[in-house]
């Protein structure tokens, strides 16, 4: 369900008001969703209920948060502008079961995304950027290749121009076009395995 800035539209209140937080997960994602949220009354539930709230600092750092609640040791991340809803939500539709999006700046990676791709480097294969070099710059992927591998010369960059496959990888870090994708050499899929609720468990009283 989407959230209208600090507060829910009638329709999405209407929605969350028929189900019981004790039968439903309740898992706000985002300060905005959480305060509009908890900041909602509802007259078909408990007064007191429980919520999983998962926020970060900005944009990037709640993806990665979300990319943390959700996935364990994620075998590939798609990567996508803050700036490009279109590049978001390609990315997102794409991506479905495979793993996580994050956010970065168009001319440089962000630092919590950056984190997240070095410390879960060793289980991450494949890293696909949505977006040509207006959305993702050839600085921010060569640093997410980087990241995600022990030096330049272990990741390999496959541009895929206008979604087409290409014919042969380069294994330079030359910038996208269409959309590309940084490969780790040497690895293999990892297991997913569900979230972690218990360590997101909040209490509410309304």
């Amino acid at each position: 369900m989407l959230n209208d800035g600090n507060t829910l539209t009638s329709s999405v209140k209407s929605y969350l008001n028929g189900l019981d937080p004790r039968d439903t997960y309740m898992i706000p994602v985002g300060a905005s969703a959480k305060y509009a949220l908890t900041h909602t009354s509802f007259s078909h539930w408990p007064s007191t209920y429980t919520y999983y709230p998962v926020t970060g600092s900005g944009n990037a750092a709640t993806a990665v948060a979300l990319a943390r609640f959700w996935w364990d040791a994620p075998g590939s991340v798609s990567l996508a502008s803050i700036d490009s809803w279109r590049g978001g939500t390609s990315a997102a539709a794409a991506m479905n079961v495979f793993g996580p999006l994050l956010w970065t700046d168009v001319a440089t990676l962000t630092a919590d995304t950056k984190s997240y791709l070095v410390k879960d480097s060793a289980n991450i294969n494949g890293l696909a950027v949505f977006g040509g070099t207006g959305s993702v710059s050839t600085a921010a992927l060569t640093s997410a290749g980087t990241a995600i591998s022990a030096s330049a010369g272990q990741w390999t960059y496959a541009p895929y121009y206008n979604g087409v496959a290409p014919m042969a990888s380069s294994s330079s870090p030359a910038g996208p076009a269409a959309g590309a994708s940084a490969v780790r050499t040497g690895t293999a899929p990892r297991p997913v395995t569900g979230p972690d609720l218990a360590s997101l468990s909040t209490r509410h009283q309304q």
